[in-house]
């Protein structure tokens, strides 16, 4: 695999994204040894440019996020094989989604309700999904709006272990932005920012 990378484990499998392959390659792991054994690859056109892999807090799927494709990709996985099959994707700009232009992060809250993703390219913006089996798009915030300040290229993002706070990474303006999150709806509010 060439180009960027990410890695999400599990106690017995591996994800590892190929960006230029526009894949995600599965390793099995020895508990033991923490030895690799290559599996699979599983390759898609939304995949181009994947950079960020995130696994559900159940362990039944895991989601790409695609900096060149402008989407999110989310894949059941089997516990015991840690296969994938392709479930979804949700593209910048189709049926409604705003805010995902240059998609470079993805995380799921612990509840498993809420999806969070950042759009690094024009949009600057965090975008929330309802999280069920499948994404529907609540939302997108964006940088200049709602008070949100700092937000220009976001770079990373994180929340908090109770999931009642979201934090977002701004490369360009050197700065972490924190939002307040809504557990019914998954909604964010801003809530202030460190530079």
């Amino acid at each position: 695999l060439s180009g960027a990378f990410a890695v999400r484990a599990t106690d017995k499998h591996v994800y590892v994204a190929g960006a230029s392959d526009k894949a995600i390659a599965l390793f099995s792991r020895d508990s033991n040894t923490g030895k690799l054994t290559f599996v699979e690859t599983k390759g898609d056109k939304s995949l181009d440019g994947v950079s960020a892999l995130t696994l559900s807090p159940d362990g039944l799927q895991l989601l790409a996020a695609s900096v060149n494709s402008d989407s999110l990709t989310v894949f059941n996985r089997d516990p015991n094989t840690g296969s994938l099959s392709l479930l979804q994707t949700v593209v910048n700009q189709a049926d409604n989604v705003q805010g995902l232009d240059g998609t470079s992060g993805v995380l799921v809250s612990p509840d498993n309700k809420s999806v969070y993703a950042i759009g690094a390219g024009t949009d600057n913006a965090i975008v929330t999904f309802s999280h069920s089996s499948t994404l529907t798009f609540v939302e997108a915030l964006r940088n200049g709006t709602n008070s949100i300040d700092s937000l220009t290229g976001p770079a990373s993002l994180t929340i908090s272990k109770d999931g009642n706070y979201v934090y977002v990474t701004s490369a360009t303006d050197n700065a972490v932005v924190m939002f307040k999150r809504d557990p019914l709806t998954g909604k964010l509010s801003f809530l202030d920012v460190l530079k």
